[in-house]
């Protein structure tokens, strides 16, 4: 009888505990140490809805990204460094008029578009990430180089897409959502905003707040929503001699689970969903203004 009265208060001893330790602050910063490994596959999602002169000219478009981390150096205070190599890249995209082009640096036999044979070129290379010690990036170093020799082996709207995507300034956008995610030691139900600027096929102003919605298993779940709109003034694309720019604005939705234990992500999906207008210019019919919907997802599992 005794026994189980003590092992009856053990566990509601251990629920307290385990209560308490859920409503606690969460601390910010990052925990790492040289040499720590770990690998994360990355994934950008692109859906372009247009239609012009009632001709459907919508496309889809995936690449995926393995990534591996290794942290090279710890400084004193906190900051830290981390090789990044490519293990595999894997493009696909369907257009109209083009049809679907695809590549995968694991299977490069099914590659059914010999432009695309240099992203097999990426892959073994590697280029270093600073970071401060909340885990912001705060210099990426050699990427320039890894596309500067992809470029050279790519051209037309899709070969600019994938250079765009995967130059620096696209790059560190993939990877900022894997890291330096909490802010202000939060408690479950506290949130944080953050504007910041997505460079890529379609340069945009992000407005996001975050929520930690939930402490489990030594797991924090946290919420994003926002807004998103394109750069005013931005460029976009240039394709066939047209320019293309964007007008558009819309929410952004997500979820991102960072381990407590670290702070690095577990997975991360965020979805800026735009709507507004397309314009192209230079092309034959001169210039011209198009309803688009845009949706350029970016999701993160770490392997």
């Amino acid at each position: 009888m005794k026994s189980t009265f003590r092992l009856c208060m053990w566990l509601v001893g251990f629920a307290l505990i385990a209560a308490c330790s859920a409503t606690k602050p969460l601390s910010s910063g990052m925990k790492v140490a040289k040499n720590d490994a770990f690998n994360y596959t990355i994934t950008q999602d692109s859906d372009m809805k247009i239609s012009i002169m009632g001709q459907d000219m919508s496309t889809s478009g995936k690449q995926v990204t393995d990534y591996s981390f290794t942290i090279k150096e710890v400084m004193s205070n906190g900051d830290f460094k981390s090789d990044v190599t490519i293990d595999r890249v894997a493009f696909n995209q369907k257009a109209p008029m083009v049809g679907e082009i695809a590549y995968d640096s694991a299977d490069p036999e099914k590659n059914n578009n010999p432009m695309l044979n240099s992203l097999g070129e990426t892959v073994g290379k590697t280029f270093v990430v600073s970071y401060d010690k909340l885990g912001k990036i705060t210099k990426t170093e050699g990427v320039d180089k890894i596309i500067d020799d992809l470029a050279k082996g790519l051209d037309g709207q899709s070969g600019q897409q994938i250079v765009t995507q995967m130059g620096a300034a696209g790059i560190t956008n993939t990877l900022k959502n894997l890291s330096g995610i909490l802010q202000g030691n939060p408690k479950v139900g506290n949130s944080w905003n953050v504007k910041s600027l997505n460079q890529g096929v379609v340069d945009m102003e992000l407005d996001q707040t975050f929520t930690l919605r939930e402490r489990k298993d030594g797991r924090a779940i946290i919420d994003v929503t926002g807004t998103a709109k394109s750069v005013a003034g931005e460029s976009g694309l240039e394709f066939q001699g047209m320019e293309i720019g964007y007008d558009l604005a819309g929410p952004v939705s997500g979820t991102i689970i960072v381990d407590e234990a670290t702070g690095w992500a577990i997975s991360s999906n965020i979805v800026p969903d735009l709507k507004g207008k397309m314009t192209m210019k230079g092309g034959p019919l001169g210039e011209m203004s198009v309803d688009a919907g845009v949706k350029i997802g970016i999701s993160a599992v770490r392997k």
